[in-house]
């Protein structure tokens, strides 16, 4: 019975991730990065993003098959700019504190 339900939850879980990657295919998402947290996310001398954030993004867009253009800003900016939808996702150093 166990190893029915194991296997049952495996093959959702395959369905599911198969299923987002067919969705973010060919898109473009926004991700809204503090312009000043290294070594996570800053923008360097010639004014491109970088950062262990960026390089993870970066990274899973391409595995999954999407585009993703990062959008530096000040720190205050980026849960308004989302609740705006001028961002997609915040990928940058983001953590619960309540």
């Amino acid at each position: 019975m166990r190893k029915t339900a194991i296997g049952g939850l495996m093959m959702m879980l395959s369905i599911l991730v198969g299923s987002l990657t067919v969705w973010a295919a060919g898109n473009t998402y926004i991700n809204g990065i503090d312009a000043n947290f290294p070594p996570f996310a800053y923008v360097n001398q010639s004014g491109q993003p970088e950062g262990l954030d960026v390089d993870a993004i970066n990274w899973i867009a391409k595995k999954m098959g999407f585009q993703v253009k990062h959008q530096p800003m000040d720190w205050d900016g980026i849960i308004p700019s989302l609740n705006a939808k001028k961002i997609d996702f915040i990928a940058s150093g983001m953590t619960i504190t309540e």
